[in-house]
């Protein structure tokens, strides 16, 4: 009776927000309203929480009517009512279950007896309602037997009902099935038998007692039941109760089928499923004949019925498993996790699937939001939470986000989330449930690719500034030189000896440019492709400092001062004397060539830690703040130089020289001011 009483309280507390496939199929509901047994469910006050359609035809009232009406209100007659509450306040105090019979007033008047046997639900030691189950009575002498049969039969059905909501296992619900008949009934052996589309068919669960053979698992063919339509009869619903297989009315090839298995006496009920018949359920007298009872058969025919439920059923969840498994197996294809966020508790499962794409077991991640949120980048978690609030406030028809989620291992992955918000029937959005899928590598391959194109961008550009460089700084030379060499070739005999060699000068300094920038232009392509000669050699840094700027002076004359100071006499360091010739050429070049005339050009060198710190400080035109950045990129000149000639190349190959001695080179520069460039070298540049 237990199992029946938890049943019908799933019923009673769920029925107004099961969904039509639960309906169908919850046997619950199916139990409570497919048997005949009057069933009542009363509060601990008396009032009605629910009685099934079997009380409805009883007393011609529907459940809606009676609801929360007092049982004494209703059906008893005044000289009952005592004994009714003297019955309930047992049931109150733990003594049940009890029996007793009353009479019952219906919607017109008349009245019903009724035996009735009662018992209680409990909640943790306390009760909580009082069920009854109840026949009607026509003979008072079988009240009695009558409401013990009412009780057995209610709690069988309850305990195969039970079974069907709680157990996944098909053959549990047939075992149990099989087993209370035989228990019940007090029959020799009781077998669901399995019929397959070839007509033949199979036992598939049994009941036997010890004296008597066992058929569980036998292949089993009676030729009668296609021969003479008893497969038909059976899909049709029809029940056959043999009480004497020797003197019953069927085919003499059905009593030689029967014999075989010792059987005297068979109940037949037939087992549908879909309106097909799967089935049968079989009771087998075998030690006498055996008169079957209108309880007995409505009793299996009551079973057959929920053993069609637990069919459906177990069908349906082996379609959920199947849907679930291959909803598995595609998510893991797809390397995705789930989340499902409940909005009331503000809890969210999180699949093993979404821990692991942070490196975490799924032991390791609990339940929290925060779980989440704590682990997005700083700098996206304001992003993640407006496009959550624009979702939930109907502003847009999913949720998604891009955004990094700190992995277990310290750094960042790339994860895209999306999602669909859960509606109440209030409109009030109750859940968010979605996917997060690792996009780490397809962002990584948008920035290589963004990356390229601003790559293919630089060196269109630089291109671009190439050709005009070249050929500016091409034909200035050249228009030199073509001058000079037509004013010689037609006007050599008028020149004096001096106006010819200014005019031989004037073309060898051309020449020298444009060897200077083919030079330059051959210096940053070997750069770029790494295949700068590096030959670091022993170099007295102070002699050759002085060297450099005497050489310097000369060839600027008096224009310009170089002053030169030296807190490094007399070391030596290992450098590419080449290279560091090239370094401050370039460098002092550009101070004398950016400061005004009669201005000094100040170069010092000092030493610490193992590093010599070179300063070429002017006191010329300056560097826009904005240019210093790309003041050492290909061909990139400040837009303050004006007419000064220049190819752009000489301080991108300066830091290219720079770092490869392992040093490094800074600027500060103010406009109309002056520039300093520092060049930091290590002693030993191997």
């Amino acid at each position: 009776m237990a199992d029946y009483i938890h049943m019908a309280e799933s019923c009673i507390n769920h029925n107004r927000h099961t969904t039509e496939l639960e309906k169908d199929y919850s046997p619950s509901f199916a139990v409570l309203d497919a048997v005949s047994t009057l069933i009542v469910v009363l509060d601990l006050q008396g009032y009605i929480v629910y009685f099934n359609q079997a009380c409805e035809k009883t007393t011609g009232y529907l459940f809606k009517d009676v609801k929360g009406r007092h049982i004494c209100e209703l059906f008893l007659m005044s000289q009952e009512v005592e004994l009714t509450e003297i019955v309930c306040q047992q049931l109150r105090t733990g003594d049940f279950p009890n029996e007793y019979q009353a009479y019952w007033l219906t919607k017109d008047g008349t009245q019903q007896q009724v035996a009735w046997s009662n018992t209680i639900l409990n909640n943790h030691g306390s009760v909580k309602y009082i069920v009854c189950s109840g026949t009607q009575v026509t003979e008072p002498q079988l009240i009695k037997t009558v409401s013990k049969h009412c009780s057995q039969s209610s709690q069988l059905l309850a305990e195969i009902a039970f079974k069907i909501r709680q157990s996944l296992q098909l053959e549990e619900i047939l075992q149990t099935a099989v087993t209370e008949v035989r228990n019940l009934l007090q029959t020799d052996r009781v077998v669901i038998y399995r019929l397959w589309s070839n007509g033949t068919g199979s036992v598939v669960t049994e009941a036997v007692d010890s004296e008597w053979s066992a058929i569980l698992g036998k292949n089993i063919t009676d030729i009668c039941f296609e021969q003479y339509g008893y497969i038909e009869q059976y899909r049709q619903g029809r029940i056959r109760a043999i009480t004497d297989v020797e003197k019953a009315d069927i085919q003499p090839c059905h009593v030689e089928f029967l014999k075989q298995f010792d059987v005297k006496a068979n109940l037949v009920v037939p087992i549908l499923h879909k309106e097909e018949l799967w089935g049968l359920l079989i009771a087998h007298q075998c030690a006498h004949t055996r008169q079957w009872t209108s309880f007995e058969t409505e009793l299996l025919k009551q079973l057959a019925d929920q053993i069609g439920i637990a069919l459906a059923q177990a069908q349906l969840l082996e379609a959920l498993r199947e849907s679930e498994e291959r909803y598995a197996l595609a998510i893991r294809g797809a390397n995705d996790g789930i989340w499902d966020w409940n909005l009331k508790t503000n809890t969210v499962y999180f699949s093993s699937g979404w821990k692991a794409m942070l490196g975490y077991q799924d032991h390791q991640i609990g339940d929290r939001i925060d779980e989440w949120f704590n682990r997005i980048h700083p700098d996206e978690q304001e992003h993640v939470r407006k496009q959550f609030a624009a979702h939930l406030e109907g502003n847009t028809p999913n949720f998604k986000s891009e955004h990094r989620m700190l992995h277990q291992d310290g750094t960042y992955r790339w994860m895209c989330s999306r999602g669909l918000a859960v509606w109440n029937a209030e409109g009030n959005a109750c859940r968010l449930v979605g996917s997060q899928k690792d996009i780490s590598e397809r962002k990584w391959a948008e920035e290589e690719i963004l990356k390229a194109l601003e790559k293919e961008k630089e060196l269109s550009e630089l291109k671009s500034r190439f050709v005009s460089m070249v050929s500016h700084e091409f034909r200035t030379p050249l228009t030199t030189i073509l001058s000079s060499i037509e004013l010689l070739e037609y006007y050599s005999a008028q020149l004096t000896e001096k106006e010819k060699l200014d005019f031989m000068t004037q073309i060898r300094t051309a020449v020298q440019r444009m060897t200077q920038l083919l030079d330059d232009v051959l210096a940053i392509n070997k750069a770029e492709a790494g295949k700068l000669d590096f030959n670091p050699v022993p170099v007295a840094l102070d002699t050759f400092c002085r060297t450099l700027v005497k050489e310097m002076q000369l060839n600027n004359g008096t224009n310009h001062v170089i002053s030169f100071t030296s807190q490094c006499q007399y070391l030596t360091v290992c450098m590419d004397e080449k290279l560091l010739r090239h370094i401050f050429t370039n460098l002092l070049s550009n101070a004398v060539k950016y400061s005004p005339q009669g201005s000094t050009i100040h170069f010092e060198v000092s030493c610490q830690n193992e590093e010599a710190i070179f300063q070429v400080k002017d006191e010329g035109i300056g560097i826009p703040p904005e240019e210093q950045e790309q003041l050492f990129e290909p061909f990139h000149r400040a837009k303050n130089v004006g007419s000064i000639p220049g190819t752009g190349l000489g301080l991108s190959i300066v830091k290219r020289l720079t770092k490869l001695h392992g040093g490094r080179i800074t600027v500060a520069s103010q406009v109309g001011v002056g520039t300093t460039f520092i060049v930091t070298l290590p002693f030993n540049s191997f």
